[in-house]
């Protein structure tokens, strides 16, 4: 009776285990089955910035391609070695999946709300579309030609690639629609949820004005006449104070700090360092910037690395300590690049206000202000004769090239587009790189292997998936 009795009771404590109901089982606790708008959109514009401004060998290694920073031991990427740790990959990846697709998935959120306002709708949907077309000139400025009007269409495997111009074109006509719909006095994004203005469609009009006057800036060499019209429609709404400066602002505790000291504090790196190509400038011109940019290396002194070559940490300056504040925002875009613009706007004889060296001043000022310095230091700065824009060496593009590359520091991405564009300055190859200057990255190696027939039309198209190619505004 006893074995019995061992048998029956498992088996029925078994059986009334099966009734149990275990669908519970299936649900996704940590996957929400709806994210709301606002967090989709602040989502894209934090990673968007997080990307532009990592110092990871992994995703941004532009700091070491236009010859801001060097490395301690590891120079791979710093010798234009791309390919190693996939750099194209990460960066793709991350401007379509985690940042143009949150953008789209929050517009067509905003879209089907019927209880939104009109007013409130169109505001946050332009809002939206601005930093899909922010999104989307980094793509093709970085890549050339890429799938743009077949992109992120689940009914589309394998999107084609469009034309680098035609979308470059298309980027500024959809900020002109976004211009026009935006209503400064009505309501956006709550101030939680916009990181950048705080919900304030006013700035974010200024915003489109001066992408705009970028946008439109980078085709001059290559379709003057749009350029021309871009650049002089904007050039009243853009950005004309530091207060309207398109800044992500990060937190002093994680998980919200800024890339920059979650890579190189928290990380525990030892091996990023000031180069000598910018900091000779900033010795040699006694820039105030300099205290900023940098720190000293062990024996109190600033100096510059050798991009691409074994340099010894403790002799070389690294990061200040504004870079590595962890509250410290990423610029999106800001006052001293739009005056930038302007001063390149007035040498090409574009109808906007003041001189070429007014905007010229001005732009410098608000850097070295924006980084700590005063304007009795920018003053000075400006009044010695290799800085001042009446007797600095070179042409305009020399002038404003050179400011623009100092200014632009800690901007890597943008620094390298200018450096492209303006062709100055010239700074050092590294010690050994394995190409010419990078003109633009290879395609990630998931499109070749992915998407091999689009893949290989594209890269036909451009001359070549090659870093060397340049891109079609690239010409001159």
């Amino acid at each position: 009776m006893k074995s019995i009795l061992k048998i029956f009771v498992p088996l029925l404590l078994l059986a009334t285990a099966c009734t149990e109901d275990i669908s519970q089982l299936n649900i996704e606790t940590k996957k929400p089955a709806a994210v709301p708008a606002p967090t989709l959109f602040t989502n894209a514009v934090r990673t968007l910035a997080d990307r532009l401004a990592a110092t990871s060998v992994n995703t941004n290694v532009f700091r070491f391609t236009v010859s801001h920073w060097a490395m301690a031991v590891y120079q791979d990427e710093a010798n234009y070695d791309f390919t190693t740790r996939a750099i194209p990959q990460s960066w793709w990846t991350s401007m379509y999946r985690d940042v143009i697709a949150d953008l789209r998935e929050s517009a067509k959120i905003i879209t089907a709300d019927a209880a939104m306002s009109p007013t409130e709708k169109a505001n946050k949907l332009a809002i939206i579309d601005i930093m899909e077309v922010y999104t989307y000139s980094v793509l093709v400025n970085t890549f050339g030609d890429v799938p743009y009007k077949e992109a992120l269409n689940p009914a589309i495997l394998f999107p084609k690639y469009d034309d680098a111009k035609t979308v470059s074109l298309d980027l500024i006509a959809r900020l002109n629609a976004d211009i026009a719909k935006i209503n400064t006095t009505g309501t956006s994004f709550a101030a939680s949820e916009d990181i950048v203005y705080k919900g304030s469609p006013a700035k974010w009009l200024k915003f489109a004005h001066s992408l705009r006057m970028r946008l439109g800036m980078i085709l001059a060499d290559a379709d003057g006449a749009t350029a021309k019209t871009a650049v002089e429609a904007s050039d009243a709404g853009a950005i004309s104070a530091a207060a309207d400066n398109g800044l992500f602002a990060y937190m002093t505790a994680s998980p919200n700090q800024n890339p920059i000291f979650v890579d190189i504090v928290t990380g525990g790196r030892s091996d990023y360092i000031a180069a000598k190509d910018l900091m000779d400038k900033l010795i040699g011109w006694n820039d105030p910037r300099k205290t900023k940019f940098f720190s000293t290396n062990n024996a109190g002194n600033y100096a510059g690395g050798t991009v691409g070559a074994a340099n010894t940490y403790v002799d070389f300056s690294r990061a200040g300590a504004k870079v590595l504040d962890p509250s410290d925002p990423a610029v999106l875009i800001d006052y001293a690049e739009t005056e930038f613009l302007r001063a390149e706007a007035k040498e090409r004889g574009y109808n906007v206000t003041g001189t070429a060296e007014s905007h010229y001043n001005n732009a410098v000022k608000a850097s070295i202000i924006y980084w700590g310095g005063t304007a009795a230091d920018a003053d000075a700065y400006l009044a010695q004769p290799e800085v001042a824009y009446s007797t600095a060496t070179g042409d305009w593009k020399q002038k404003i090239g050179t400011q623009k590359w100092i200014a632009l520091y800690n901007r890597p991405y943008d620094g390298w587009t200018e450096l492209r564009r303006l062709d100055y300055p010239k700074i050092s190859a590294p010690k050994a790189a394995k190409s010419g200057f990078p003109n633009r990255l290879t395609y990630p190696a998931n499109e070749q292997q992915l998407n091999g027939t689009n893949y290989t039309a594209a890269s036909t198209a451009i001359g070549g998936d090659l870093v060397t190619t340049k891109l079609f505004w690239d010409k001159n």
